[in-house]
Parts: structure tokens; sequence; C-alpha cells
């Protein structure tokens, strides 16, 4: 899945990697969202669709945003299936096991 975490900090000594996560943005909850309807999650950071990034960015909550299967790089090919609300509930399982594991 194609997958964008946007931090709620602007402070450049946080470290954002897999690897080794390091930051202020560690100790502030996640919002996890699946791009919005008919668009993929890069047009948010765009004036006319960026209301609920900066919604939450602006209250201290860090946000994970991916793509639904088919839209931007989360090609179908490697999900397998295409979209429906029971493919849509495994792909947010997957993001939310990413984002405890990894981040």
């Amino acid at each position: 899945l194609d997958c964008m975490f946007i931090p709620c900090t602007n402070d450049e000594s946080d470290k954002i990697t897999i690897e080794n996560p390091i930051g202020e943005y560690m100790f502030q909850p996640t919002f996890i969202i699946c791009n919005p309807n008919a668009l993929i999650y890069q047009q948010m950071v765009t004036a006319p669709n960026s209301y609920w990034l900066s919604f939450f960015l602006k209250r201290g909550i860090n946000v994970m945003c991916w793509n639904y299967r088919g839209y931007g790089l989360s090609h179908r090919s490697i999900c397998s299936a295409k979209i429906n609300p029971y493919n849509c509930k495994l792909d947010a399982e997957k993001v939310l096991e990413f984002s405890l594991k990894k981040l």
C-alpha cells in the first residue's frame, strides 16, 4: 500500500526513519486515514483538499494516510483484489500494524 506519514512537528531535529525513529512526534497521537474519495493522499496537501490534514496537524496529531487499492501507487496487482469495504478494513489493519511496529 502507498502510504505517507505526516508528523505534527516542525522540529528539524526530529529524525523520522523506520530504522530508528526519534522525536517529539512519537509522543503525540496519530490519526490513520485513507485517501479522500476519488482523490489520492498527495492531493490532501493542496489548499482545496487540506482541511482534514490541517485540522489534525494544528491539534498536535500526526497523520498516517494511505491510498486505496488501485489509487496512486497502491496497485491492485500488489494488493491482489479490488477495493471493497472488507478489503479496505484489511488494509487499514495493515497500516495500523505497520504504524505500531515501525513508527
